[in-house]
């Protein structure tokens, strides 16, 4: 395996993203924040912070031009949507095969890059899959096989919906970078932002509706603890990671990066066990788990 600096860039976005799932949680079940106001504070703090880097670097008008493409609106409703309806599925379903269902994705975007880039799955990729989807399995439900019939079956399928609105910014994504292979415009750095930009202005626009049915839905946070997560999701999760996770892609198939993502699952578990309430422990599916996704990380990578 060449362990290169995209491959580490990935690698990186995914271990972060892995801690936002029990950072949400805490926020949607024990400090009881708003699916809503935690994605529009998320986004709000990302486009605050990412603003302030494109205008140290002078890259003001590089946006301007860039903020005109209407594949970054896109990008920024699919990258909405994964994040609202995520929220909002979490808090339906349980979280361990919310997390599972949710990196499906991964299949979808095998699918697409097929159709799309006429990606060759070679043996490597495939068993890369089916080694992710085990461990991933064995990460969240394990040998509590009563979990897979837990929850609601509507927070069930808004975490597929999800998953798929991801498969369709990372092949969406990558779509860009392919057609604007030596375009200065179109850098990790810049898509990120407009990203940023056009989500947080998109998750807007459901409040006129939202209001009059639910007038608290936008009260808030009254706590300390709820703050600083809001703050480590909106700067770290969202700012660092997704350059992190552009930079990758740039140079990494959409399928490598998808498999990449599993990580996410591997360290989200591990933040649970260390800081939520549970009885959860490193128990002997946990161990099959994690063996099983850095295989198949190790495994997809071979050239």
């Amino acid at each position: 395996m060449k362990f290169n600096i995209p491959l580490t860039f990935l690698i990186t976005s995914a271990l972060i993203w892995g801690t936002s799932f029990p950072v949400v949680e805490l926020n949607l079940r024990y400090l009881g924040v708003s699916f809503y106001i935690l994605f529009i504070l998320r986004y709000l703090i990302a486009l605050i912070s990412s603003s302030i880097i494109i205008i140290l670097l002078k890259k003001s008008k590089d946006f301007l031009i860039l903020i005109k493409d209407y594949r970054m609106i896109l990008l920024g409703l699919f990258n909405m949507l994964t994040i609202t309806v995520a929220y909002l599925g979490q808090s339906l379903t349980v979280t361990g095969k919310a997390v599972l269902l949710i990196n499906l994705n991964m299949i979808f975007v095998a699918i697409l890059s097929v159709f799309v880039f006429k990606e060759k799955l070679d043996k490597f990729k495939i068993i890369g899959i089916i080694l992710g989807l085990i461990g991933a399995y064995f990460l969240t439900i394990g040998f509590n096989f009563e979990e897979l019939f837990s929850g609601a079956i509507t927070g069930d399928i808004i975490m597929l919906i999800s998953g798929l609105m991801w498969a369709f910014y990372v092949i969406l994504l990558k779509k860009i970078y392919v057609e604007n292979e030596n375009s200065k415009i179109f850098s990790p750095l810049l898509i990120s932002h407009t990203t940023f930009f056009y989500c947080f202005l998109l998750g807007l626009i459901p409040l006129a509706f939202l209001i009059p049915f639910t007038p608290n839905l936008i009260i808030l946070p009254n706590s300390i603890n709820s703050w600083f997560s809001i703050i480590y999701l909106g700067l770290i999760c969202t700012t660092i990671s997704y350059f992190f996770y552009n930079k990758g892609l740039q140079k990494k198939s959409a399928t490598l990066a998808a498999i990449i993502l599993l990580i996410e699952v591997l360290s989200a578990n591990l933040i649970a066990i260390l800081f939520l309430p549970s009885n959860t422990y490193f128990t002997l599916d946990f161990l099959i788990g994690a063996i099983c996704i850095i295989t198949a990380i190790i495994i997809s990578s071979i050239k």
